[in-house]
């Protein structure tokens, strides 16, 4: 066997080389690459939108907390202003309950001082014939005169 070069089929290979390499050129590696490409830029974007939303995340949390600071101050403010009032509240039906409680017991003081008037004029008035009637149960049970 002899190895000799042959020109034509040398030329021949190397065209047909050249086109193989051509049609992949535009038929598969660009196509892919620019596939590649347009992932990577869509890559990038993604990346670019989840940090976005990251931060509008953590900004929307921010709001929420000073919303929530705000709304506990606030209905700390209310619950301290209807203790305020309750206690305010108390505090006047205590005096007037203590008030209403002490003219009941003046007007008990008074029916008591008068009823006490009345027992003595009526004792007054009946001492003679309690005095008679001792008398005679003294003198009924051998008392001397």
């Amino acid at each position: 066997m002899s190895l000799e070069l042959n020109l034509h089929l040398m030329l021949l290979v190397f065209v047909t080389f050249m086109l193989l390499i051509l049609i992949l050129n535009t038929c598969l590696y660009r196509p892919i690459l620019e596939l590649l490409h347009r992932r990577e830029s869509l890559l990038g974007e993604d990346a670019k939108d989840i940090q976005e939303q990251r931060d509008e995340i953590a900004q929307l949390r921010l709001e929420a907390e000073k919303v929530l600071g705000e709304a506990r101050d606030q209905a700390k403010r209310i619950k301290d202003l209807a203790t305020l009032e309750a206690q305010g509240v108390y505090e006047e039906k205590l005096n007037r309950s203590k008030a209403e409680i002490g003219n009941r017991f003046m007007n008990a003081q008074r029916e008591l001082t008068q009823r006490r008037e009345q027992i003595k004029e009526e004792l007054s008035k009946n001492a003679g014939v309690f005095e008679a009637e001792v008398r005679k149960k003294f003198l009924a049970l051998g008392g001397c005169e």
